[in-house]
């Protein structure tokens, strides 16, 4: 297989800045940020009239940033300052899809060779000197369609668990929110009214003189918890810890329980979760609270999900900490929290809903971890040449030597304008009227004139912006518009 360096084939621009509008208009411009990559939820605008302009055959990187290495394609607009612009010169030769996918691949090589340590960003020689597998171009156009298209299915598992989650809140919010019915009614009670009524029912872990790294194990007795497994919001076994039993009896005040709630106070703080019902012999870290509480009032599942996703919960957090970005939470702000509490029916009636919508998440996401494996093998084996390619049967195929022709006539087109624009630009300070432009470009030499429309339509994009190549005026002796070149 023959390789050609990413260098050779692409030219670089990076983004410029931009002035972004509430309430766009039909002229103005959409704006790509590094966000804007993996989403278009929320597109921004502006009103500049430059900037650097990426057309869909355009490939994204991002390249400024904690994000630096991650490529999109198929956007048009603006670019921003931490955006870079990869244009692919022979566009009949290279389908940009194609070399799209092959860069998507490579964010932990970007991020491994990138500068800065403070804020990184793409280190352009390891760029350039990336080394791209060329084949047929009807290979690519197979390849860029067939891992699209497995790329399209892992989209949209992952927008299903999206509005799974989606759908879980909305519930939440139309049974336990503001405006649900007898809300007014329903007791306030704060977190150490509904907790167990005995001693350690709120808990964090041991300090960390009591229990150091150094004396856990990957397998043993006594599980330890920590913040990975409940940092979604729901219990996982992540990272495995353990401790002896003869450690557990010095530490067995910190014993959790199942139906316990815990809550991340270090860190990645305020993410809750529920102990499930098997859960075997375990404590909890420092970075954790956890709470036993009294289940003849409150169901754990709805207080573990209002205190991650309750307005109300939410806005006391906000307050206690002035706005900021909590670095930490205390059994103290813990114990306080406020929580309006409805009929226990209610809340079991919640854990059921939450089970069943969770029940289907998990599908989704055993399915999603599988289309994700199932999309790396399909990566690596098309671009080592593992695959037999003509075996592939793609829709659009019969038609990729269109492709190739509308390519090269959509170069020539931008050389012929590239031209014309050059011809009017050398008669600075000149007047002419339109006829008088026509036969000017008619005896300049082109190859091919391009019609009469379409050099109007040249015209009028160089009399826009803030500093217009033309302008125009009515000739009122001559009876015509006349065009003058800017000096």
């Amino acid at each position: 297989m023959k390789w050609i360096k990413l260098g050779d084939i692409i030219d670089i621009t990076k983004g410029k800045k931009h002035n972004l509008i509430e309430n766009p208009s039909r002229d103005s411009k959409r704006v790509i940020f590094t966000e804007d990559l993996r989403s278009d939820e929320n597109i921004k605008y502006t009103n500049d009239e430059a900037g650097i302009f990426v057309e869909k055959s355009d490939i994204l990187i991002a390249w400024d940033g904690a994000n630096a290495g991650i490529v999109e394609y198929g956007k048009s607009g603006f670019i921003g300052s931490t955006i870079g612009r990869l244009r692919i010169k022979e566009q009949d030769k290279y389908y940009p899809p194609y070399i799209g996918v092959f860069l998507k691949k490579q964010f932990n090589y970007f991020q491994r060779t990138s500068n800065g340590a403070v804020m990184p960003h793409i280190n352009r020689n390891a760029l350039t000197n990336l080394k791209i597998p060329v084949v047929k171009y009807v290979d690519q156009y197979r390849i860029a369609q067939v891992l699209s298209q497995s790329d399209s299915l892992i989209k949209k598992r992952k927008e299903s668990i999206r509005l799974l989650d989606d759908l879980l809140l909305s519930t939440f919010l139309k049974m336990f929110g503001s405006k649900s019915k007898n809300y007014q009614e329903w007791p306030l009670l704060d977190i150490k009214q509904i907790a167990k009524k005995e001693k350690n029912s709120i808990r964090t872990g041991p300090f960390g003189s009591n229990l150091k790294h150094s004396e856990f194990t990957s397998n043993g007795d006594v599980a330890v918890l920590g913040i990975d497994n409940a940092v979604k919001n729901k219990f996982e076994w992540k990272e495995a810890r353990f401790i002896s039993h003869e450690k557990y009896e010095e530490l067995k005040k910190y014993k959790i329980y199942p139906r316990d709630i815990i809550i991340t106070i270090m860190g990645t703080v305020g993410k809750s979760a529920v102990i499930p019902e098997d859960i075997p012999l375990a404590i909890n870290t420092k970075h954790l609270a956890a709470i036993t509480l009294d289940e003849s009032l409150v169901n754990p599942y709805f207080i573990s999900f209002a205190i991650h996703s309750s307005p109300l919960v939410k806005m006391q957090l906000f307050k206690r900490n002035r706005g900021a970005v909590m670095s930490g939470l205390n059994l103290g702000i813990i114990k306080e929290l406020k929580i309006k509490v409805p009929p226990l029916s209610y809340q079991n009636k919640f854990e059921a809903i939450l089970k069943k919508i969770e029940d289907i998440k998990k599908k989704y996401e055993d399915s999603l971890q599988l289309l994700e494996i199932l999309y790396k093998n399909l990566e690596n084996k098309v671009f080592l040449g593992k695959i037999n390619l003509n075996k592939i049967s793609i829709e659009g195929l019969e038609s990729i030597k269109f492709i190739q022709k509308e390519v090269k006539e959509k170069n020539k087109n931008k050389n012929q304008q590239i031209d014309i624009i050059s011809i009017i630009k050398s008669k600075r300070g000149e007047e002419l009227s339109m006829v008088q432009l026509i036969k000017s470009l008619e005896k300049s030499g082109l190859q091919e004139l391009p019609d009469h429309d379409e050099i109007k339509n040249i015209v009028f994009s160089l009399l826009k912006g803030p500093s217009p190549i033309l302008s125009q005026y009515f000739d009122e002796i001559k009876n015509e518009v006349v065009l003058k070149v800017n000096r």
